[in-house]
């Protein structure tokens, strides 16, 4: 017996140590022998990619900017930028060098769009932030419907795309990336109490899986809330990669009883194309403009605009009662921004929430969702909004946010000023 005992120990380290080569294995030839393999073997879109190839991307990628994208006039206002030099500055940066690859293709245009800080979701994707979108199309049909991908994923798709940014990754493995890119270690959500029945919930980067797992939470959270009398419930959400399901699905639709509706409306360049891509949806587009209905409206902004188009962002309540009855308060200031600028301004247009803190970041809900496009060489996609928002004033909300119901003091953080507010009013 002892022999066998020795037998089974000895073996079992054997198979432990066979395992361990074959991680050893495995890594090596993830990271070093695919990544030299790719490097001296590229897919054709690569090795074909030439100087000539990048200035007809760059002249493209600037091209399409210019007859969709409604925002360089808020770019040069926001950031004191001019956008002509811009593209100027960085096409002399590719005619100057005497070949190019892809990965400094990219490095060239991401700094020249970086130039304009993010404005109406401008941007050119690198390889995760590409592969993170790829990720959604494994997603159930719902998620892909809130993210209103369906017409866009042809640049997802494009097979240059594909090859390009699979290169930009050495071809590390797509599953395995997905899980990372889409992995957050713990919980996203943290609550306290910071008053009398007063509780505080706080959302960190909430994503699409995410979501799933903390449904349940969440839900149990509102109804201890109610449970013990809770009067005020203070939200802080930050940036997340869900969309505006999150906190449609998570936070609204649990604490209403009714259903709540904003309507909302942006502008659209005077474009054939952009027009017949919003009809093509079956979205209207209404040409007839009475710009003195908008007071607040750029009126130079406003020489670009070929119609508008009018839009609802509706949640049915999940019960036929509210789990949280009680007041309901929304953290705001210059990071709300995308997504949570868009529940900012459903609360505050429906009175969902009162709004506490500062002006927000603004490109909310009403700018449609962003366009992608892929590049004709190069395969790379670049990402901007067509629309463009509109506050009720007709000022532009990517320009000047969301107002918030109570102001915070200089000397104040939103959460602060709303305990104040709480305790005022009480």
């Amino acid at each position: 017996m002892k022999f066998k005992g020795t037998y089974i120990k000895t073996k079992s380290k054997n198979i432990f140590s066979l395992i361990f080569l074959m991680f050893i294995a495995y890594v090596f030839i993830i990271n070093v022998f695919i990544p030299i393999y790719k490097y001296f073997n590229p897919p054709l879109t690569v090795r074909e990619f030439t100087k000539e190839k990048a200035l007809e991307d760059y002249d493209f990628l600037w091209e399409k900017l210019e007859t969709r994208y409604p925002y360089f006039g808020v770019a040069e206002r926001k950031l004191g930028i001019d956008v002509e030099d811009i593209k100027k500055i960085y096409r002399k940066k590719i005619e100057e060098r005497n070949q190019i690859d892809i990965k400094v293709f990219y490095q060239i245009i991401n700094e020249a769009l970086n130039e304009m800080n993010y404005i109406g979701h401008l941007m050119v994707f690198d390889a995760n932030a590409f592969f993170r979108l790829k990720y959604v199309l494994d997603l159930e049909d719902e998620v892909v419907e809130d993210f209103n991908l369906t017409n866009q994923l042809q640049a997802l798709e494009d097979e240059r795309a594909l090859e390009s940014y699979g290169y930009m990754k050495n071809g590390f493995p797509l599953h395995i990336l997905q899980k990372i890119l889409f992995w957050n270690i713990g919980s996203n959500i943290r609550t306290s109490n910071v008053g009398e029945k007063t509780a505080f919930l706080e959302a960190f980067y909430p994503s699409v899986k995410n979501e799933k797992r903390e449904s349940q939470y969440l839900l149990d959270y509102f109804n201890k809330l109610e449970k013990q009398g809770y009067r005020h419930l203070i939200i802080r959400c930050h940036a997340n990669d869900s969309g505006d399901s999150y906190w449609m699905n998570n936070i609204v639709a649990p604490n209403i009883d009714e259903v709540k509706t904003l309507h909302t409306k942006f502008f659209i360049k005077n474009d054939g194309w952009v027009k017949n891509y919003y009809q093509d949806l079956g979205v209207e587009v209404i040409e007839q403009i009475d710009f003195e209905r908008y007071p607040n409206l750029n009126l130079e902004d406003a020489q670009q605009f070929g119609g508008y188009i009018e839009s609802e962002i509706s949640i049915q309540p999940l019960f036929k009662k509210k789990v949280f009855s009680g007041k309901i308060y929304l953290l705001i200031d210059s990071e709300t921004f995308s997504s949570i600028e868009a529940f900012a301004q459903f609360a505050k247009g429906t009175g969902f929430a009162t709004l506490v803190g500062h002006q927000t970041g603004g490109d909310g809900y009403n700018g449609g969702t962003p366009m992608m496009t892929a590049l004709s060489h190069s395969g790379l996609v670049f990402f901007y909004r067509m629309g463009y928002g509109i506050n009720e004033d007709g000022s532009s909300n990517v320009e000047f946010g969301t107002s918030p119901d109570v102001v915070a003091g200089v000397s104040e953080t939103p959460l602060q000023a709303c305990l104040r507010w709480i305790n005022e009013e009480n």
